[in-house]
């Protein structure tokens, strides 16, 4: 990438965040192509899987919402928060390039990785980041189901990072 680094290539990047070990690195890896390319937007995105919503909502969350499904998801978003606070935190020590890190906590309506998908096109995003494999207990041998789908969808560039 030296070669390229007076073109902006991307001035959107969305990463998908888990709290995996790869999917942090995804993060850095995002952070460091933003710091690189002079990018000032970094959207950090967690999904909670379509399972937790059982049947209980449509397309968004709203007051009818039984309470242990509302706890579930209550505590799906304080942990993703954690994960959101430690990517921020890995981007604040460098003044002169600081980035905008936008986070969103998505319930999923479709698959993790089309709800990455949506998001990602309904929100002009240039690059996707994605890790390999995440916390998901479906693996693939050499990609995790998620990375996979999003890498061959995707309207825009991907990044895996393994």
């Amino acid at each position: 990438m030296s070669g390229i680094n007076n073109k902006q290539l991307f001035s959107k990047i969305l990463v998908g965040i888990d709290g995996s070990a790869i999917a942090l690195r995804a993060a850095d890896s995002a952070i460091s192509i933003a710091k690189q390319q002079k990018v000032s937007n970094i959207i950090a995105v967690h999904v909670l899987p379509q399972d937790i919503r059982y049947d209980y909502l449509t397309d968004r969350i709203d007051a009818d919402i039984p309470s242990p499904v509302k706890g579930a998801i209550e505590l799906a978003s304080l942990e993703a928060q954690e994960w959101f606070s430690k990517i921020k935190e890995k981007q604040t020590g460098d003044v002169d390039k600081k980035i905008n890190i936008q986070t969103e906590v998505l319930v999923g309506t479709k698959s993790i990785a089309k709800e990455i998908l949506t998001y990602a096109e309904n929100n002009n995003v240039d690059l996707i980041v994605i890790g390999t494999k995440g916390r998901s207990a479906f693996k693939k041998a050499l990609l995790g189901s998620v990375a996979s789908s999003v890498l061959t969808h995707a309207a825009c560039p991907v990044m895996v990072v393994k």
